[in-house]
């Protein structure tokens, strides 16, 4: 047996159409308060989460339900660390403010150079 990599790159890609529909890919099986909490979080009308993209990676449980250790949560199974989820989500929230023009990598001030 293959011994499991102590660190993964996971993709997670985010699709804007027409500034009304915004799609997040992820990989593994995410428990659905992330489907949830990215519907509620996502700036337009439409959002929709896609798991099982870009390879598999077992469970993504919710910190909540690593703590309490709910099936999926706690167990061979789950290669991600508590929290893993939860920035997929966050980085993908950015990645549409982003796209939408309400955000920047950089704040206004530091683009202007206003502390030099």
């Amino acid at each position: 047996m293959e011994a499991i990599k102590p660190e993964f790159q996971l993709p997670v890609a985010t699709v804007l159409i027409n500034r009304k529909i915004a799609l997040m890919t992820r990989p593994g099986e995410p428990f659905v308060e992330f489907q949830m909490n990215w519907r509620d979080r996502c700036p337009v009308p439409a959002a929709f989460l896609v798991g099982y993209t870009n390879g598999y990676f077992c469970y993504f449980p919710t910190i909540a339900a690593a703590a309490i250790g709910v099936y999926g949560a706690a167990s061979a199974s789950t290669w991600a660390e508590p929290g893993a989820g939860e920035r997929m989500v966050d980085h993908a929230v950015v990645k549409i403010h982003e796209m939408l023009g309400q955000m920047t990598e950089l704040p206004d001030d530091l683009k202007r150079d206003v502390y030099k």
